[in-house]
């Protein structure tokens, strides 16, 4: 694929820049202006890639897209084996930007293009993302006060007041997939399926509004529920699931699968 290919290694407070690997790599504050000007030097049509870094890494890829540039924001756990694959023997700022601009050059036809999401299914998806950080912070403080006697007497408050926060996130949750009749009829329709209940529907649904999935097989990678395996020779290794993508997710639809075998699909579980 011709054309510039940049990468840029994410901090909080700037953005180290590899435009070529003969040239010096470039230092920007991470803000609107910094980006905007540096984006605005580019040539018409630029591949650009970035790791996912949480939230530090937004404002970029969605003002480089804005700009017409294609945007890859990668997995750190490939750039990690990458780099130990091509003998790194150091690591800092501006080697880890040389690594992504290498990466991208030598692998940008097996990349997929990032595509942002609107701004309804950022809502949901921060929704969701909160709503998972309350359940483990109940579940911990739950196992934190396990076998204290006499119970806390502000326990029970606690996990009550908790809980009430988690239902309201649903709520919400809920209350935006209503918003928009496509994205609330898919919701309506997967939820149909034995097992799935409304959270898992609703992950679901805005997930799938949100992605350009054409094959069921892409769904099962995106999630992590691939398998994975290494064979050599007659040996062959064991199969374990690669586990890469979103958590809240699989949590979701493990708990999805335990009620549906309980159900509907009680003998296929047996």
């Amino acid at each position: 694929m011709q054309g510039i290919h940049i990468g840029v290694d994410v901090a909080s407070q700037w953005l180290d820049i590899c435009q070529g690997a003969e040239q010096p790599v470039e230092r920007i504050t991470n803000q609107m202006a910094s980006i905007s000007r540096w984006l605005g030097t580019l040539p018409t049509q630029a591949f650009i890639a970035m790791e996912s870094t949480g939230h530090y890494h937004q404002l970029l890829a969605q003002l480089a897209y804005d700009a017409g540039h294609t945007v890859y924001v990668l997995n750190p756990r490939d750039i990690k084996h990458y780099a130990l694959g091509i003998g790194r023997r150091a690591k800092s700022d501006v080697i880890d930007a040389r690594i992504l601009q290498r990466y991208l050059r030598h692998e940008v036809a097996y990349l997929r293009p990032w595509q942002p999401m609107t701004a309804a299914q950022r809502a949901i998806h921060s929704l969701f993302n909160r709503r998972s950080t309350l359940v483990k912070q109940r579940q911990s403080m739950a196992m934190t006060c396990r076998g204290l006697e006499p119970p806390p007497k502000a326990l029970a408050a606690a996990m009550t007041a908790l809980k009430a926060l988690i239902d309201e996130l649903e709520q919400r949750i809920i209350a935006c997939l209503q918003e928009n009749k496509a994205r609330h009829a898919g919701y309506l329709s997967i939820l149909s399926v034995p097992g799935i209940g409304s959270l898992t529907a609703g992950y679901l649904s805005n997930l799938f509004d949100s992605k350009s999935f054409t094959r069921g097989d892409q769904v099962v990678s995106f999630l992590g529920l691939d398998l994975v395996f290494q064979d050599s020779g007659k040996k062959q290794g064991r199969r374990y699931l690669s586990k890469r993508g979103p958590g809240e997710a699989r949590r979701l639809l493990y708990n999805a699968a335990m009620s549906a075998a309980r159900g509907a699909f009680k003998p296929m579980y047996e």
